[in-house]
């Protein structure tokens, strides 16, 4: 798949601004819904069609795949994204939305992945859009389906102050491919000794998520 600055922008000039310059936490899905992000693919409530997704809590839908729960909370109260991967033209997006940063900031990009059918898993990258198009590796989603694997991507904003950040599917096959997303974070990287002088000042700040 060509990843050109072209393609990439069609797609995103139709995202809206959301989150908050400080990072944190994108989406977990709840309530059944991918936003702050959209899709290049289409919601299909079947998902036997190629680049097609939904958001589900436990039941994946196709029969073929395997059902199980979300990664934020492992149980009936979470929900996350289910994809069928696109064959044509060597993949697509599945998520994508544009965020607030601030300029010249080291950011770390994170989503929790897994599959929902043993055959052929998914290829997965990020791309964020900013002053300029950065592209992750390739990131191999689990081989052992129902279970959650956290990816991340590291960038800097460079001169921009909001970014485009997407998930995009590029094995191109059409025999499997087929994906869940959950968790998507935009973090802060803090900046080279910020901790130990936050363990000088007597300020210790926690964050506890879930890990699969």
């Amino acid at each position: 798949m060509i990843l050109n600055a072209f393609r990439l922008a069609v797609v995103s000039s139709s995202l809206a601004l959301a989150g908050s310059a400080m990072g944190g936490l994108i989406t977990d899905f709840s309530g059944g819904s991918i936003a702050p992000g959209v899709s290049a693919y289409i919601l299909e409530g079947t998902m036997w069609p190629e680049a097609t997704y939904n958001v589900v809590t436990y039941d994946t839908i196709h029969p073929l795949w395997v059902d199980y729960y979300d990664h934020t909370y492992g149980d009936e109260r979470g929900d996350y994204m289910i994809v069928n991967g696109s064959g044509a033209n060597g993949g697509g997006m599945s998520w994508g939305a544009t965020v607030a940063v601030t300029a010249n900031t080291d950011y770390s990009l994170s989503a929790w992945f897994s599959s929902v059918y043993g055959g052929a898993t998914s290829t997965l990258k990020f791309v964020v859009i900013g002053d300029s198009v950065m592209t992750g590796p390739n990131i191999a989603a689990p081989t052992t389906v129902a279970i959650w694997e956290q990816s991340s991507f590291a960038f800097n904003s460079g001169s921009s102050t909001s970014v485009t950040i997407q998930i995009w599917d590029v094995s191109g096959i059409s025999d499997g491919n087929d994906y869940g997303i959950d968790d998507i974070y935009l973090d802060v990287v803090p900046a080279p000794g910020a901790f130990a002088l936050l363990g000088l000042s007597g300020l210790v700040a926690t964050r506890s998520r879930r890990h699969g």
